[in-house]
């Protein structure tokens, strides 16, 4: 939190929005990180299958 409000100082916002916004950008990868998990697993499947057919 200390490191939202002084770039808050930095850019002259408010600190709370700013601190918000990170969380935000934080979240965002948080939960972008499952999809990418889902998208690795399920081509794995999808590998299995496809050679299995050769």
């Amino acid at each position: 939190m200390e490191v939202g409000s002084r770039y808050a100082d930095i850019v002259g916002e408010n600190s709370e929005v700013v601190i918000v916004r990170f969380f935000g950008i934080f979240f965002l990868f948080f939960q972008s990180t499952q999809v990418w998990g889902n998208l690795i697993a399920s081509a794995g499947k999808f590998v299995l299958i496809v050679c299995s057919f050769m």
